[in-house]
């Protein structure tokens, strides 16, 4: 039978707060990792050290990082809806790849949007100096 050791590591009470600390200013400063170690006065290495050495730690801020990702995905939507064109190519290119939109074919359906677009401009504005045709 085999017999697996389990390492018991103790944690200094100091690491701990300086961690939920850190974790505290992630969430203030939107996930960016300069800011909050500056805010919570911990070292980039500490940041990188318990990303690496502690689970917990590493799930909580990917969930900020993806709580961050939520509010640029309201607010591109926000600017679709009002009619962006450079939002929607750019969720277009992102998002509707399996639609033909993406890398594979630079450009090409981005370019008919935008030569849509400026087609419908084209056809309701009047230009009196165009004269008959």
């Amino acid at each position: 039978m085999e017999q697996h050791s389990q390492m018991i590591v103790f944690e200094h009470p100091r690491t701990r707060e300086k961690r939920e600390k850190l974790l505290t200013a992630l969430r203030e400063n939107r996930g960016l990792v300069s800011y909050a170690c500056k805010a919570a006065g911990v070292s980039y290495w500490f940041y990188y050290d318990q990303m690496e050495k502690n689970p917990d730690f590493r799930r909580e801020v990917e969930e900020i990082q993806s709580d961050q990702i939520d509010v640029a995905e309201c607010v591109l939507a926000k600017h679709i809806e009002q009619g962006n064109l450079m939002a929607t190519m750019f969720y277009l290119k992102t998002k509707g790849r399996n639609r033909g939109y993406g890398e594979q074919n630079p450009g090409q359906n981005l370019t008919m949007i935008f030569n849509e677009e400026r087609t419908y401009e084209a056809d309701h504005t009047t230009d009196d100096s165009a004269g008959p045709s």
